[in-house]
């Protein structure tokens, strides 16, 4: 019986540190972020640098949704077919108004090939470059530079990869 009281407070004790180290680490998270709170609705998001030598803020990007591309992977070294699921945002810099507007109803009017684009990159890696850490950006990067070729326009600045799956 003197055991078990022994045993219970050693386990309470044990979560109490617990709780207040996961405490520590959620105000130190919230608080050291490095710039400001994204829930704060007055807060200015930090700028963007897109292309070198160009700073944008977020006000003088126009995120351009392609959605999901759904391709086969090429053969790698398992010899085993994989396939991939990758969702891509196109940013195109909107602070020229005049150019940029022409540029992005042009650029909406074309999503097909963007998504093109944005398949052949993908479907030309195998599963295992697709899950290297830094394949995110490898991957957006090359569809960064062959839709700035496609689209012969340096307004579109950078590509986000919000979804990846493989397998």
């Amino acid at each position: 019986m003197q055991n078990n009281k022994l045993m219970m407070i050693v386990i309470i004790i044990l979560l109490v540190v617990l709780l207040g180290a996961i405490g520590a680490m959620g105000w130190f998270l919230l608080n050291n972020k490095g710039g400001a709170n994204p829930d704060d609705p007055n807060a200015t998001p930090p700028p963007i640098t897109a292309v070198p030598g160009a700073t944008l803020t977020m006000d003088e990007l126009t995120p351009i949704d392609l959605g999901d591309t759904r391709t086969n992977l090429l053969t790698g070294t398992d010899n085993i077919p994989h396939t991939a699921l990758v969702s891509f945002v196109v940013n195109i810099n909107n602070s020229d108004k005049k150019n940029s507007a022409a540029f992005i109803a042009t650029f909406n009017s074309h999503l097909q090939t963007a998504n093109s684009v944005a398949l052949a990159v993908v479907s030309s890696k195998t599963f295992e470059e697709m899950q290297r850490p830094d394949a995110q950006t490898i991957v957006a990067n090359e569809v960064l530079a062959k839709l700035q070729e496609k689209f012969n326009s340096s307004l579109i600045v950078s590509v986000e990869v919000y979804n990846k799956y493989v397998q």
